[in-house]
């Protein structure tokens, strides 16, 4: 089975633009709400995957609080944060989000379009403000 690295790469692009969010001008950073509202809960969790009581790797997307804390701690595996305040590159959430085709790619089955990893990507670069 693969393993996830630990970083990506190369990387990722943060001066794209966030149109999803509004931003047309490449200058709204989002936040964690934003980015829970828009993308993680209607994705992650309302397509049945990460929610309670039984998530995998232990990250529900149900609620926007818990959910935070859980990305700002290690992995289920306890080999690596999920996500990496200010690095882009590095942490399980980017890594499994940017990376396709692998069988831990993250969303399983698809992949996730640009102006939503941009706003991700975004968030994570300025320091992933909760709001």
């Amino acid at each position: 089975m693969d393993t996830v690295p630990a970083c990506l790469g190369v990387a990722p692009d943060v001066a794209c633009t966030t149109a999803l969010y509004g931003d047309h001008d490449g200058k709204l950073a989002p936040t964690y709400a934003d980015v829970f509202t828009n993308t993680l809960k209607p994705e992650c969790a309302t397509m049945g995957c990460h929610t309670a009581p039984d998530p995998p790797n232990g990250l529900a997307f149900d609620d926007e609080a818990t959910s935070y804390a859980a990305l700002l701690s290690m992995n289920a595996a306890g080999t690596g944060p999920r996500l990496v305040p200010g690095d882009a590159k590095c942490g399980e959430l980017v890594v499994r989000l940017e990376t396709a085709g692998k069988s831990w790619s993250m969303p399983q089955g698809g992949h996730l379009d640009d102006a939503t990893l941009c706003a991700i990507r975004r968030f994570i670069a300025d320091g992933a403000p909760q709001k």
